[in-house]
């Protein structure tokens, strides 16, 4: 080989070392993000075994998730400042050493108020590392690989929330429910391992003197737990019937001016508002929020079902919403490049309506089904959203400036968690609410029927009785009418929840089209612009 040649050989050298340096760097963030996010919904399929465990209600053992969420809310904007005033790879070190030890703290909780404590930090130290491996992505890595970063990033968010329950419910079945957050020791520790000594040749901007926007933070921090009560009370209260939410709505419009003005003037405020301004980033924004009320609303929802009404334990619940995660790996593996040679309102579209068809299916959910009945719905959800969700994280940030990507990505993280929580928090007051009005209207048509003495529910527990308790008593063919009205109003409740999340569904495959694309010659013909 002559000079001339080697030194064209080994000139790409350095530039390949750095890249392989920042994908590996990428990679081990990327398992830290993966761990914050199976979190969120990994004790789903567990509820009972932690309810029991730590003598917790049905209405406080919901805070081991809701606690998770808010916590992850309030820290993803703040993860934004940290990365300015410290940089991006530090505070993704410091926090997956702080979600570690988080998850030392929650499996160690013997009482209710140390479990959602110890979930609280979770959520806090697991929500900065979010923005921050979004932020590397789209600063270290080249224009032309971000695509595969998208679908990496994509199938994180995607498949942790959804493979939680099922991942949860495995390890619950086979040891314990406090393995759920032991196993996050060993892979967090490997993972900010990786980031520390690799990234330390990593040079990222840092800004010492920015300041902490405490008024921003507190405005936020209102905000949220306003929209948090009018979300989980609205239904129970009858809305506006309610002094209560009246004033709590009042409280949030009254912070959201307050939040917007402040953002606007103050250039180091918690939250960068400049990426809304692009058309194409805010309706990104509507559709990240009703993909997080798709994923992780969506993955509350049927687990529960498959625990209230069907009686599963949690390896079945496990073994059943796999599939759902399976369709979405599938799908991020076969379809994830494919997707950006197409107009990218299409799939985006055809994405959320795909998931508002499997919703849709669920409407139609009785007491006779079983697991394989939602089989339509997981596959249509799951290949729905991993379409939707690939396409509108690229198709969002691609017409950014370097400069608003940390403060986008924040943002980014924020509506999905966002939409996450208002899923959990809407979904659980709205089966309450549905399930005392089908339950009034059961025991209304029954009467009428029982005084007309031609009730088939009346013959139809006849045939029970005698097949389940022969020569059972009065009191006891009562008692099991009154668990089989429950029963049915509880189906018709979970059916309103499942045409509440389609209709969701559809709003955002609606927005996906309004988006403005810009033809440009070559294979890939359009861009977002």
């Amino acid at each position: 080989m002559t000079a001339r040649a080697a030194g064209r050989s080994s000139t790409p050298a350095a530039p390949r070392s750095t890249e392989t340096r920042t994908w590996l760097i990428f990679y081990a963030m990327l398992v830290g993000q993966f761990l914050a996010m199976l979190d969120v919904q990994i004790v789903a399929a567990s509820v009972n075994e932690i309810r029991d465990s730590v003598s917790a209600s049905n209405d406080e053992i919901s805070w081991v998730q809701t606690s998770y969420l808010m916590a992850e809310i309030v820290s993803i904007p703040l993860a934004a400042y940290w990365s300015k005033r410290w940089g991006t790879l530090r505070v993704y070190t410091v926090s997956c050493l702080g979600f570690v030890a988080a998850s030392l703290l929650t499996a160690a909780a013997d009482s209710l108020e140390m479990l959602v404590l110890g979930r609280a930090l979770q959520g806090f130290v697991g929500g900065a590392m979010l923005p921050t491996v979004f932020s590397y992505a789209f600063s270290a890595l080249p224009a032309e690989r971000r695509p595969r970063a998208s679908l990496l990033l994509s199938l994180a968010a995607t498949l942790a929330p959804t493979l939680g329950p099922a991942v949860g419910g495995y390890i619950t079945e086979l040891s314990s429910w406090r393995w759920l957050f032991l196993m996050n020791v060993p892979l967090g520790l490997a993972s900010l391992t990786i980031v520390h000594f690799l990234g330390r040749r990593e040079v990222t901007p840092r800004n010492h003197s920015a300041r902490f926007d405490w008024v921003g933070v507190a405005l936020l921090g209102l905000l949220l737990v306003g929209l948090l009560y009018v979300l989980e009370e609205g239904p129970a209260k009858n809305w506006l019937e309610s002094d209560h939410i009246i004033y709590a709505l009042f409280l949030c419009a009254t912070t959201t001016a307050l939040l917007t003005y402040h953002l606007s003037v103050r250039h180091d405020a918690i939250l960068d508002l400049r990426p809304m301004l692009n058309r194409n980033f805010a309706l990104g924004i509507v559709m990240v929020v009703t993909s997080g009320v798709a994923l992780i609303g969506g993955t509350f929802i049927l687990p529960l079902f498959l625990s209230e009404v069907l009686d599963y334990t949690p390896g079945q619940i496990g073994a059943t919403v796999f599939l759902s995660g399976l369709a979405m790996l599938l799908t991020g593996l076969l379809l994830g490049r494919s997707l950006h040679r197409f107009d990218p309102r299409i799939p985006m579209s055809i994405g959320f309506a795909l998931a508002a068809f499997g919703f849709w299916t669920g409407g139609a959910v009785t007491e006779q089904w079983t697991g394989a009945d939602f089989t339509i719905l997981q596959i249509a959800r799951g290949v729905g959203v991993m379409i939707a969700v690939t396409v509108t994280q690229t198709a969002m940030m691609a017409t950014l400036p370097p400069a608003l990507v940390p403060g986008a990505s924040g943002l980014v993280y924020l509506a999905r968690n966002l939409g996450g929580a208002a899923g959990l928090a809407s979904l659980s007051s709205l089966l309450d609410h549905w399930l005392v009005i089908h339950l009034a209207e059961l025991s209304s048509r029954i009467g009428t029927a029982a005084a007309s003495q031609s009730s088939a529910a009346f013959e139809a527990l006849g045939r029970r009785m005698a097949q389940v308790m022969p020569g059972s008593s009065e009191e006891a063919a009562s008692r099991l009418f009154n668990e089989m009205v429950m029963e049915q109003a509880m189906v018709l409740a979970f059916q309103e929840c499942f045409h509440y999340l389609t209709i969701g569904a559809m709003v955002a495959a609606g927005a996906a089209l309004l988006m403005r694309v810009q033809r440009k010659p070559g294979p890939q013909s359009v861009s977002i612009r």
